[in-house]
């Protein structure tokens, strides 16, 4: 997360390049100011794609008794993205998995299975159970928002304020913001845009666990799966 502002980013800017600058971006209708406005929008769309801490959080909804549970939209407020493996029914303590390929999701709701364990499929911005679960139950799973600025310690989609911060690191935005407004003037701009990739590869590299290579079980061919689950053995 950064710690200055927009209107400090954009000040910091001009005065490196020696333009004019600005002392408020939010109201303002000056040229310059829209643009630097949509320069600060353009590198945070870039930037804030990638998986920033600042942007994951965990959610939780209330299951209701058909397949569809609603756009992904109002059950995870900013949703972006999920993460995989944090999808459980917190109820009944049992991991969702997912999400489905669309054979697998089709396979599935055509043995018409009436338990665990739980899988989800994402389409057309909804979220659908296979299984159907009973409703009632409380759903958790941690996702990565589209938020790409603060307001204190408040998250947003867009700068409302000039002492609004930004989702990403400083010397990120900076970087960017030159690479960008270099790209729209029609001025070299490739050296200060590799600068900024390096610049976002390096801020993300201490953020990210060592990744694990695994495989979901194909369960549209002949094949012993055993799910998860709390099973009696007698």
């Amino acid at each position: 997360m950064g710690t200055l502002s927009v209107l400090q980013i954009v000040q910091e800017f001009c005065g490196l390049r020696g333009l004019p600058v600005p002392s408020a971006l939010v109201g303002s209708n000056e040229t310059s100011v829209v643009q630097y406005r949509a320069v600060l929008n353009a590198v945070l769309r870039e930037a804030a794609e990638k998986p920033w801490p600042e942007t994951k959080v965990r959610g939780t909804f209330t299951t209701v008794a058909t397949a569809n549970q609603g756009a992904l939209s109002t059950l995870f407020p900013g949703f972006s993205s999920l993460v995989k493996d944090t999808f459980w029914l917190d109820s009944e303590t049992l991991p969702v998995q997912g999400p489905l390929t669309d054979a697998t999701w089709a396979t599935l709701t055509a043995l018409d299975i009436s338990g665990p364990p739980y899988s989800y499929w994402l389409s057309g911005g909804d979220l659908y159970l296979t299984p159907t679960p009973p409703a009632g139950l409380t759903a958790s799973a941690i996702y990565h928002t589209d938020w790409k600025y603060f307001n204190g310690s408040s998250p947003q989609q867009s700068i409302t304020l000039d002492s609004n911060t930004c989702v990403v690191p400083d010397d990120v935005m900076l970087s960017g913001f030159e690479a960008i407004w270099l790209q729209k003037k029609g001025l070299s701009w490739q050296a200060a845009w590799n600068d900024f990739q390096s610049k976002l590869a390096h801020s993300l590299a201490p953020t990210q666990p060592t990744l694990q290579l695994d495989a979901p079980p194909n369960l549209t061919r002949p094949s012993i799966y055993i799910p998860p689950g709390n099973w009696q053995i007698p």
